[in-house]
């Protein structure tokens, strides 16, 4: 391979940090989000939430979640070792990895400090390095950069990197927690600048069913009011649109609602495209595009991946972006 550089000399490249589980499949989470990350020419860093393994003979899933602690100095040691442009936030499946997950970014003045219900101005520092406990933690939101402000609290640094938010709710059929849901909602959506739900993730997310079109754009601007920047809500192949695919993407600026779409695929239920999909986003936003040509730029990137899917020994194949041989 030839990359038209002179030995010795440095790769110019903006760097990505994905925040995720590892799928031992290698078919999703950051396995699959460090592979758009390379092949989007950007240099990939990981913090790892999780590990994930699906027993196709037994037909289950086993989850390991890492120390809420270990997940904060990952975060602290990416964020030291490299200038990172852009952050995608995948798999962050219990209230304390998300809290460790808040308080990293936080800290960094990557997100907005988080508030108490107990109190009208910011929650208090954790102990050491330490994550919140669940009741610690119960009643906390994130402010606003403007309620900071308010509070005299640190806001979000003006350089701060995007952040694009897969919020991985259902897992092999196994929906997460409802504290879950709700820290997700109060601590990650405030600091958003893209957030890609799928159809069954936009339903916990907005609390309504979505059967239509008209109730994927309801939904898309519901979570919008919960403060992320845009929202793309995925209808993909479970809206069931006659040989199309059809995303609500809203606007929160400018509250407009546009729909992107794209030719079904037989076979459409694919490992990895919604994670694919984010992590492309989260690369393009990392080489400076804006939200609205790094989404669309991603669709078409994780389109190409549908044509020559990877077989593999579970209900559903794997998306696949690389060379066909």
């Amino acid at each position: 391979m030839t990359t038209g550089l002179n030995v010795g000399e440095r790769a110019q490249v903006p760097a990505a940090l994905t925040i995720a589980g590892n799928a031992s499949s290698g078919a999703g989470g950051m396995p699959v989000d460090l592979k758009t990350f390379h092949q989007l020419g950007v240099f990939g860093m990981a913090a790892l939430t999780t590990l994930v393994s699906f027993d196709v003979t037994a037909g289950n899933a086993t989850r390991q979640v890492i120390d809420p602690q270990v997940i904060i100095d990952q975060i602290r040691s990416s964020l030291t070792n490299a200038d990172i442009s852009a952050i995608k936030l995948g798999m962050i499946p219990t209230p304390q990895t998300i809290q460790a997950v808040h308080q990293a970014l936080a800290e960094a003045k990557i997100f907005p400090p988080a508030r108490s219900a107990s109190e009208l101005g910011v929650s208090d520092q954790l102990e050491g390095a330490g994550a919140l406990s669940s009741a610690q933690a119960e009643g906390d939101e994130a402010l606003s950069p403007a309620q900071a402000e308010g509070t005299g609290a640190q806001v979000v640094r003006s350089d701060a990197p995007a952040v694009v938010v897969d919020p991985v709710l259902v897992c092999k059929a196994n929906e997460f927690a409802p504290e879950t849901v709700a820290d997700m909602v109060n601590l990650l959506l405030p600091g958003a600048t893209v957030v890609t739900p799928n159809l069954p993730e936009a339903q916990f997310l907005a609390q309504m069913e979505i059967r239509s079109l008209d109730d994927l754009d309801e939904a898309a601007r519901k979570i919008g009011s919960l403060g992320p920047k845009h929202v793309l809500v995925k209808g993909g192949a479970r809206l069931e649109l006659p040989g199309e695919v059809v995303d609500s993407w809203y606007d929160s600026e400018t509250g407009q609602i546009t729909h992107l779409s794209s030719p079904l695929y037989q076979g459409a239920l694919l490992n990895g495209a919604g994670c694919t999909l984010a992590a492309a986003i989260t690369a393009y936003l990392a080489k400076g595009s804006e939200a609205a040509e790094a989404i669309r730029l991603g669709r078409e990137f994780v389109a190409t991946g549908f044509a020559h899917p990877f077989k593999l020994h579970l209900p559903n194949d794997a998306l696949w972006t690389g060379p066909a041989k």
